[in-house]
Formats: C-alpha cells, structure tokens, sequence
C-alpha cells in the first residue's frame, strides 16, 4: 500500500539496519524489491564514491546482472569502502532531509 518513495525510504531503512557493519549483509539479508528500492533512493541522495560502491556492491548481489560477478576479495574491498565513505548517521540524515524537503512524496 506504500507509494514509491515510501517504498524507497523503507528499503534504506534496512540498509542502516542489516549493512552498519559491512554493506553486503545488507545485499545478503534482502532481495528484490528492496535492494531495488535501496538502490534506487541511494542513488538519488548520495554521489561520488559512496554511490559507486553502492552500486557496485548492488550489481554483484543482483541475480538477475549476468554481466557482473560476485568476488568476495572486491566485495570485502567495496565494504570496506564504503564504511570509510558514509556513515550509518549519514544516511539517515539525508533521508530524513529528503522527507522534510519533500513531504508531498510521504502523504
């Protein structure tokens, strides 16, 4: 029954929760839509690095990419990454930022 932002919000919700430590449990605890969903929202709220490993680790996790590879010596690398990039405080903030800019998308 949610819209599609709200679905993308609940989804990076789970990424603070299941990848705080390491962004692929995140990829291992969920599938699709809310890795779907994750990537979506995170891909609009961050740039730069934090978005390319996002999507790196995301291509690797998806069963449905047959052109990409799921390298445990790369996904440690991009894990590794990616907690040195955003914080779970950070993304949480530009979400919360997000929903206060766009309340209409929440209603």
């Amino acid at each position: 029954a949610l819209n599609q932002m709200q679905k993308e919000i609940y989804a990076l919700s789970f990424v603070v929760e299941d990848g705080s430590e390491k962004l692929s449990n995140f990829f291992r605890a969920n599938g699709k839509p809310v890795t779907d969903n994750a990537n979506a929202l995170f891909s609009k709220l961050f740039s730069g690095k934090a978005s390319d490993i996002f999507k790196n680790e995301f291509s690797s996790f998806d069963e449905d990419n047959e052109e990409a590879s799921l390298i445990p010596e790369e996904i440690k690398k991009y894990d590794e990454e990616f907690s040195k990039t955003v914080t779970a405080d950070e993304i949480c903030e530009k979400a919360g930022n997000f929903i206060k800019e766009n309340p209409e998308m929440f209603i």
